[in-house]
């Protein structure tokens, strides 16, 4: 959305009106920049969500960071497993897990932010059927078609993210999103131009400098779009001198980087920008009940600026009064 809004924004500056950008894209839309925006989100993210419950006293993880660490290692080794109807221990992968942590974070109500931490602690947990359930509860959310759960019943993992089919979860909750119309977007609409050995020499770089989530994340952007067999057709860099919009970002948004809210109003200069310090991709609703306070003062400057065009202070800090529950 606020990349149809910039673009926008930026050739028809002449006629646009008041404009909110909410959740921003890159404003130089590049492949790499893309990758790396998303590679520091998800780190920025999974930072935040181990800090914060470290210093909660109903934290459900004993040790946060320690117990982190050591899940994604049993991960790697394969010991994460959930049965299938077969009888085979089906691995829950690094990459999904990662996918799930991101797929939990998007909410910007803060609802989901203690299931992700339950479910770690249940990975963590010294009881075998716990771990298995929390496996089995991630694996449900993205390997289902048609109503099945495929890695149950035919020992693979198969879902909406390969068939691209938007449906509902056969078990539980859904995690996937088709990705395919994304990656055919990004693959065109973002410049950059690679080779397999490109991406191999990329990913070593990323694997030294990011944490997990934000090396699945690459990783992710890299398998998806950065080989898509056609020469990119990007748009010119997003700005104006003359369009005043408003710019929202929000600090612990894994879907589109805090750090793209900023090269965002750089682009727009005559614009404000206002900053939530929650999680979540896009400013919250006023349903929420997380900050509910602090957030209906900032629809207000929003309002303001849809009514009668009065921009708040550039800069503006929307508090977040207090952290998301941890359970």
């Amino acid at each position: 959305g606020t990349y149809v809004g910039g673009v926008y924004a930026s050739v028809f500056s002449e006629t646009s009106g008041r404009i909110v950008l909410d959740g921003d894209m890159e404003a130089s839309p590049r492949k790499d920049a893309q990758a790396e925006g998303d590679a520091i989100a998800n780190d920025k993210f999974v930072a935040f969500l181990l800090n914060t419950c470290k210093d909660a006293p109903d934290c459900p993880l004993a040790k946060p960071e320690e117990n982190y660490d050591k899940i994604i290692e049993s991960a790697r080794k394969g010991q994460l497993t959930a049965p299938t109807e077969s009888k085979k221990d089906f691995p829950l992968s690094v990459g999904m897990l990662m996918a799930y942590l991101q797929a939990e974070s998007l909410s910007n109500s803060g609802r989901y932010f203690a299931r992700a931490l339950q479910t770690l602690a249940q990975l963590a947990s010294s009881k075998e059927e716990e771990r298995r359930d929390a496996v089995a509860f991630i694996l449900d959310g993205f390997c289902y078609v048609k109503g099945v759960s495929t890695w149950s019943r035919y020992d693979i993992c198969v879902g909406p993210g390969h068939t691209n089919e938007n449906e509902p979860a056969a078990v539980g909750t859904s995690f996937a999103d088709p990705y395919l119309e994304l990656c055919a977007v990004w693959g065109l609409d973002l410049a950059g131009y690679f080779g397999v050995s490109d991406l191999m020499n990329q990913w070593r770089v990323e694997k030294i400098e990011r944490g997990m989530a934000g090396l699945a994340a690459a990783v992710g952007d890299m398998a998806g779009f950065f080989l898509w067999p056609l020469k990119a057709t990007p748009t010119a860099p997003m700005g104006s001198a003359i369009v005043k919009p408003l710019i929202i970002g929000n600090l612990f948004d894994t879907a589109t980087s805090y750090s793209w809210a900023q090269e965002m109003k750089k682009s727009f200069p005559e614009g404000s920008m206002i900053t939530w310090q929650g999680m979540g991709h896009t400013f919250p609703s006023r349903a929420t009940d997380y900050n509910r306070a602090a957030i209906e003062h900032c629809w207000g400057y929003v309002e303001a600026y849809l009514q009668n065009g009065t921009l708040p202070v550039n800069g503006m800090l929307c508090w977040q009064k207090t952290n998301p529950p941890v359970i």
